[in-house]
């Protein structure tokens, strides 16, 4: 939706809720495994970073700081790590 992340639930039928609010376009949502979490990059700093939002907290976190930029992040099976591009 014009590059902001929203995320609705399957099971309650609830409206979807807007998690980011940037001026920068944010993609490559992944969900972990456990769908309590959310991966996805922005470039809102000038670079593509991988952002985490938690659902249970429901706060962003960034993940990376890379001046070269990180992109399309995946989540590990079990969802302890993340793998991404550098």
């Amino acid at each position: 939706a014009r590059g902001e992340i929203f995320a609705a639930s399957s099971k309650d039928g609830d409206p979807a809720e807007r998690l980011t609010r940037t001026e920068a376009a944010e993609s490559r949502p992944v969900w972990a495994p456990d769908s309590r979490r959310l991966a996805y990059v922005s470039a809102r700093d000038g670079s593509y970073q991988v952002y985490l939002y938690d659902f249970g907290t429901r706060q962003e976190t960034l993940l990376t700081t890379d001046a070269a930029g990180s992109h399309e992040p995946r989540w590990s099976p079990d969802g302890t790590s993340i793998a991404m591009i550098r």
